[in-house]
């Protein structure tokens, strides 16, 4: 079904010394701060990789860049911002090259003799989606509620962080394992690959989002699993999410990209214990107020031309 959503252009200028930028419609962005530059120095770097960069204006307070290959735009500010925007439509892909690219803003920064933090990373992500993520830190096993609002999911990604310990000569699991709704959706074990002699066997890892392992002699290893795509198993609604086999400390991360609504994603106990609720991403208004000085923002001139349809 095809919906008819109004394009709305905002034209801004971001003052470099006596020139302005005008930038593009972003459509999805991230930004986050905590860097210290010499932006002389960063223009210096930039323009020595020209292959990478395409440099729109620079001077002491900042650097305004283009990068060729994705075409995202750079925006980095003396108060410590550092932004990467685009002109696409926010995803899940577009979001891994979103953070690649800012990536390769920190390591420009780096290389002109500047510094980095690890500061949280906002997303902004323009009409008619949002951006939500729950990320939840557990070291045994864990059964809860995973409540999805009613909206329409775009996307959604289950990922974890931390190898599990596997030891086939004791007590201890072989490995981690995911479930929603019963339904195993992720999971690795460490399995035998080779008869071995009696004191150690030949271990590789086997399930179905294992990350790959070489067969090698040995009778203890650490496992891990990769990325699941879970968008069809996360309707509106409550589901059961389980984890199994643990005894590791990890990081679960549930990412989506849905429709527009005011609840929240929650994972909470039997006992509605809230264990962590949703960060979601902010307007594309949001990212022009961060990388236009606040009068400039505000007064932003704003044209709507015919309609553009989308799916």
């Amino acid at each position: 079904m095809m919906k008819i959503f109004g394009i709305v252009v905002c034209v801004l200028c971001m003052t470099l010394g006596a020139s302005a930028v005008e930038y593009p419609e972003f459509r999805s962005a991230v930004s986050t701060t905590g860097i210290t530059a010499n932006f002389e120095s960063v223009y210096s770097q930039a323009e020595t990789l020209h292959m990478v960069y395409d440099i729109v204006d620079h001077d002491e307070k900042g650097i305004v860049y283009k990068y060729k290959d994705t075409g995202n735009w750079g925006i980095l500010k003396d108060d410590g911002t550092v932004a990467i925007a685009s002109t696409s439509a926010f995803s899940l892909d577009v979001k891994d090259v979103l953070n690649a690219d800012l990536v390769r803003a920190k390591n420009l920064v780096i290389a002109s003799g500047g510094s980095t933090s690890d500061a949280p990373l906002v997303y902004y992500v323009d009409n008619p989606y949002l951006y939500r993520v729950i990320a939840y830190d557990f070291n045994s096993n864990f059964d809860l509620n995973l409540f999805i609002p009613n909206c329409t999911v775009e996307g959604a990604i289950l990922s974890v962080a931390g190898s599990d310990y596997a030891d086939y000569y004791s007590d201890v699991d072989k490995g981690q394992r995911y479930y929603i709704d019963g339904e195993e959706v992720s999971g690795c074990d460490a399995v035998p690959c080779r008869s071995g002699a009696q004191i150690s066997m030949w271990l590789s890892a086997g399930g179905i989002s294992c990350i790959p392992s070489e067969c090698a002699m040995r009778d203890t290893m650490y496992v891990s699993v990769a990325p699941v795509d879970i968008t069809g198993k996360i309707l509106p609604g409550i589901h059961r999410i389980a984890a199994l086999s643990i005894n590791d400390q990890h990081t679960m991360t549930i990412e989506a990209v849905t429709s527009i609504s005011d609840d929240e994603m929650l994972l909470y106990s039997d006992d509605y214990t809230i264990m962590i609720a949703e960060t979601r991403s902010l307007p594309m208004t949001a990212l022009y107020e961060l990388i236009e000085p606040i009068e400039q923002a505000y007064n932003a001139t704003f044209k709507t031309p015919a309609t553009n349809s989308t799916q």
